[in-house]
């Protein structure tokens, strides 16, 4: 039986044609097709690079940098004080609001790479401003320039003749107001007790701490409230004698008794009278000297309400550093937190360079809490080591990580650059290794591992040049990626640089001499031994020894030499 076998027909795709044909050019199937050969690409390559990572450390590059200039411009039309940009010569600074910290060793370029600039930016854009000059030059580099572009000028520098009045217990609404005093009290016993092993849980200083706060409330009840008024009742004889009077009488309020109840409770103890007393005293003569009282005495001349185009420099005395950096902490910790009761409509720049001559126990909470209100701070050290011996460890770290944007600068200090570098992370590199062998059956064999390695070593930290640094910023983004560190070299322009060179010059020709001026015009205290004198008497008469049941006769006969007007203000 034979059988046959027909050739098989071809598959005809002239319908399958004709159906897609149509599809094919209205351009959607076009598009399909890009879709399906897109996904195949990135189910077969997509992942695998990220995958096969071991680490993701990398710089920032031109996208990056685009990306932030465009924030930062965007930032400064909205004037938000939540979406603060700056500028520091060709480098962008959006959310400062964040606040900047910048570590670096002397002439490594912080101040002049990145703290002066940002000063700078900020006055162009009309922030008010607040500067810690503890070197003595920031006053000369930004006050001329500042006045010129419509700012108030105002300075605080104790032992200059050109200083402003701050009369710290301006700050208290009156006698009562107890908690201002306790702030201010601490920050002030704090500043000058840190080298002296300063610990919260001491009963001395506990208690100190809180003498300095209740003679603070009682000196704001006399007719010189003012902290030299404070200290001469502190050096009143059987103190507590007198104030226990004082209270009977009725002429302390009750509130204010509150805050000598400790004394009052130890007035049997001699020894623990003498030891609070020794306590008190030790934080008022570090600044009541001859030479530095009249800036604290009489009616505050600086701004205590920080707004507009105001610029205020907190400058020290180097030669009377530890004498005045107490008051100027104190100072300062009273004028954020006075600003910073409510939100603001705009920002405050508070520049704080050489931050660890200052103790300040709450700026972290100052950079968390009131960076919505638009509280911007700029703070510059020279190395972990000298952060951590006024700050300690804790609050040391607690500051760093507080802030959004970080500066590495060399820091001349190997521990240093060893936190910058783990701080920085590790990156991937990948080793190729060949090996050959030679013989009877010779062979050649090539080899690829990936390890990882810091993406910037302590060693390579510590021979960045003048002016070279690590940004750190969260607008710097890619890649799925925000706080891209970025490896720059900050220039700064000939036009910003003469800016800064006239400023100078004027500061030296003529804007010293008229600050002189006015302060002497502002000038209460002129005859400082006949203030000194009428402080002491007034002390004497309103906190007489006690005599038994004359002690009111013998207040109402006290010393002649107090005037009428005196006496009635003090009895009001």
């Amino acid at each position: 039986m034979t059988t046959s076998s027909q050739p098989q027909r071809p598959l005809d795709l002239s319908i399958l044609r004709d159906t897609a044909q149509p599809f094919l050019d209205s351009g959607m199937g076009t598009l399909l097709l890009g879709l399906v050969v897109l996904w195949v690409g990135m189910s077969l390559f997509g992942n695998s690079t990220n995958k096969n990572k071991l680490a993701t450390g990398r710089f920032a590059g031109k996208a990056e940098r685009r990306r932030a200039k465009a924030l930062g411009r965007k930032q400064q039309q909205q004037r938000h004080p939540a979406k603060v940009p700056l500028k520091a010569g060709n480098l962008d600074i959006p959310q400062a609001q964040q606040s900047i910290v910048v570590a670096g060793a002397p002439d490594s370029g912080k101040t002049y790479s990145i703290i002066d600039p940002a000063i700078r930016s900020a006055i162009a854009q009309g922030f008010s401003i607040v500067v810690y000059d503890f070197k003595g030059s920031q006053l000369a580099a930004h006050a001329a320039w500042a006045a010129s572009q419509g700012y108030q000028v105002d300075v605080f520098a104790p032992g200059q003749p050109y200083t402003g009045i701050c009369n710290p217990l301006d700050f208290l609404e009156d006698e009562t107001d107890a908690l201002m005093a306790s702030q201010l009290a601490a920050v002030l016993q704090k500043n000058t007790q840190r080298d002296g092993g300063y610990r919260d849980n001491d009963f001395f200083n506990s208690a100190g701490t809180n003498l300095v706060e209740a003679v603070m409330l009682l000196a704001k009840r006399t007719p010189y409230p003012d902290l030299l008024m404070a200290n001469k009742i502190l050096n009143l004889s059987n103190l507590p004698g007198r104030i226990r009077q004082a209270g009977e009488s009725g002429w302390i309020p009750p509130w204010t008794m509150e805050s000598f109840s400790q004394l009052i409770a130890s007035e049997e103890a001699d020894k623990q009278i003498a030891g609070i007393v020794a306590t008190a005293q030790r934080t008022f003569k570090t600044f009541t000297g001859k030479q530095l009282v009249s800036s604290f005495c009489g009616q505050t001349t600086i701004p205590l309400d920080m707004t507009g185009r105001r610029i205020l420099f907190l400058q020290v005395d180097i030669q009377k550093r530890d004498a005045v950096s107490p008051l100027l902490a104190a100072i300062l910790h009273l004028i954020v937190t006075r600003n910073f009761a409510r939100p603001r409509s705009e920002p405050l720049v508070i520049a704080l360079d050489e931050l660890p001559t200052l103790y300040l126990p709450d700026l972290p909470k100052w950079i968390n809490e009131f960076r919505s209100y638009g509280f911007v701070g700029l703070l510059g050290y020279q190395n972990f080591a000298q952060l951590q011996h006024i700050y300690g460890r804790d609050l040391s770290r607690a500051l760093f990580a507080a802030c959004g944007t970080k500066v590495f600068f060399n820091p001349k200090d190997r521990e240093t650059a060893q936190e910058f570098s783990g701080y920085l992370g590790e990156k991937d590199v990948r080793i190729y290794t060949c090996s050959r062998s030679q013989g009877r059956y010779s062979s050649n064999s090539r080899s690829e591992q990936c390890q990882r390695v810091p993406l910037m070593t302590a060693d390579q930290i510590l021979k960045l040049d003048q002016g070279e640094c690590v940004f750190i910023n969260p607008a710097y983004r890619g890649g799925g990626e925000a706080s891209v560190p970025l490896r720059v070299r900050v220039k700064i322009s000939k036009k910003e640089q003469a800016t800064q060179a006239r400023s100078e010059a004027l500061w030296h020709s003529t804007v010293q001499q008229k600050l002189i001026a006015r302060s002497q015009q502002q000038q209460t205290l002129t005859d400082l031994d006949d203030e000194n004198q009428k402080r002491k008497e007034i002390a004497e008469c309103l906190f007489p020894l006690p005599l038994g049941n004359g002690q009111q006769l013998s207040r109402l006969s006290a010393s002649s030499d107090i005037t009428e007007d005196e006496f009635d203000e003090a009895f009001r």
